[in-house]
């Protein structure tokens, strides 16, 4: 911000009061008389003139009370210790954001203990030998392995309908779909929840006995199933290539359907084409077991409890890597915050600077000069006016009239700015008093930093501590 003052125009000041033809008819009229003190044209020159020079000084007058603020401001910015008041502050936020990464630390870190504590739990019950972990499927797999039983089944649907098509038109679809949910659905189910259960049983797992009988039931189902589509083909088939009228073969195809519900007592009906269906059926059902065997780990509950742990250990360690980067990072940010504020300090401690010497400058050049140009503007105009009365008189001039003009009200900048006298230094008092403060600033941001690196230092020691005694295996 500057301080600056307009000076009034004399030409513009003459021909507003009109000073040179008022001063021809005032003269003529031996205007104003020896007993005036002033004529009327002169007050109106003081008055223009003392207006505007009223006008600028109120302008000034408030920029000087806004730069005093300002002033203020700087000083306070300048000689507190800021750096000292941030530091207090990045201290507060470290202490807060700590104490949300330890709990989050110990919340992450009590998870993955209990599951741990559950997996070493389930394998004494269990009798699981130590070392043999669980077999953790990720999503991906456990979407591909459930997706393996639909393609098969989908497959054997197909299959089953073009070998049974030519035979049973369009049955051959409902067929095809009971006989596929039937081979696919229950020897998936015999491979994950039998088989299982049978080779590695566990403490939900129900008496051995009924794991049995349930393999053997699905078995029999299996076998049922797809004996019955074998005889039931094959009788239709032999029905279509016997020779006779369409009755007698409408009625062979009719008895299809009552041989195939006993196929053991018609497995001479298998043909060719029964033997491919069975053979299918064979082929998918043994697949379907499998996939339903190593759709999780075969040990039931152990493949759950593994992606538990997996997925907790996950948390726990990106949480124990995040310790060392988040004290860094808010180490870093803290410097930024400090640098900022020294930065800041020293913007204003040269804001100081360029006030005063702005004060200077009005005070020895500017408003000197903006006075002398207003006493020049309102002697000339007075004596403009003077000279033509004088002219055109026929009396003598009154005394007032040749005294010099009254310029008294015109003061110096110290007593119309009182408010900022005792901000007014020399030059070099104030580039003194500048650069002590820049040491001053700079000293005080180097003893801070310092500080910053031994506190946060035993923070990260501290952080890296409690690290240590994170326990990330389930030995």
């Amino acid at each position: 911000m500057e301080l600056a003052w307009d000076s009034l125009d004399l030409k513009d000041l003459l021909a507003e009061v009109n000073a040179e033809k008022r001063g021809e008819m005032d003269g003529s009229n031996n205007v104003p008389g020896h007993s005036d003190v002033l004529s009327q044209t002169e007050r109106d020159i003081f008055s223009e003139v003392k207006e505007h020079y009223q006008d600028q000084l109120e302008i000034s007058q408030a920029q000087v009370l806004v730069m005093e603020t300002e002033i203020t401001q700087c000083v306070s910015l300048t000689r507190s210790n800021g750096h000292s008041q941030t530091f207090g502050n990045e201290k507060q936020n470290w202490m807060v954001a700590k104490k949300q990464y330890f709990l989050d630390l110990d919340v992450a870190s009590e998870r993955y203990e209990k599951i741990a504590a559950k997996i070493r739990a389930f394998r004494i019950q269990n009798n699981i030998l130590a070392g043999r972990e669980p077999v953790v499927r990720t999503t991906t797999k456990l979407v591909i392995a459930c997706l393996i039983p639909i393609f098969m089944a989908a497959t054997e649907v197909g299959m089953n309908i073009f070998a049974l098509a030519p035979i049973i038109g369009g049955e051959a679809i409902t067929y095809s779909l009971l006989v596929s949910a039937i081979n696919i659905g229950f020897a998936f189910y015999l491979g994950r929840m039998c088989i299982t259960n049978l080779m590695h049983p566990v403490g939900t797992s129900a008496s051995r006995l009924n794991y049995i009988l349930g393999t053997i039931f699905i078995f029999l189902l299996i076998a049922y199933v797809n004996t019955f589509m074998a005889v039931f083909r094959g009788a239709n088939e032999i029905a279509l290539t016997s020779i006779g009228d369409i009755n007698q073969m409408q009625q062979l195809m009719k008895d299809a359907v009552y041989q195939a519900v006993a196929p053991w007592n018609h497995f001479d009906k298998i043909t060719a084409g029964s033997v491919q269906i069975m053979l299918i059926a064979i082929t998918f059902s043994f697949f379907s077991m499998i996939d339903g065997y190593f759709f999780d780990d075969p040990i039931n509950g152990y493949g759950k409890l593994g992606r538990s742990q997996a997925k907790a250990h996950s948390e726990l360690t990106v949480l124990a890597k995040k310790g060392s980067k988040l004290i860094k990072d808010f180490l870093h940010q803290a410097k930024d915050t400090l640098r900022s504020k020294r930065n800041e300090r020293h913007a204003g401690n040269k804001k100081w600077s360029l006030i005063i010497n702005t004060f200077d400058q009005s005070l020895k050049d500017s408003f000197p000069r903006f006075n002398r140009e207003t006493k020049s503007t309102l002697e000339t105009a007075i004596n403009s006016y003077r000279t033509k009365n004088k002219i055109f008189r026929t009396e003598p001039l009154p005394d007032f009239m040749t005294n010099p003009v009254d310029t008294t009200w015109i003061k110096d900048f110290v007593e119309l700015h009182s408010s900022v006298n005792h901000h007014f230094l020399e030059d070099a008092e104030r580039i003194k008093k500048h650069d002590e403060s820049e040491i001053l600033i700079n000293k005080e941001y180097e003893s801070t930093v310092d500080l910053y690196t031994e506190y946060f230092g035993d923070e990260m020691d501290d952080v890296f501590k409690k690290l240590r005694g994170i326990q990330l295996d389930d030995s």
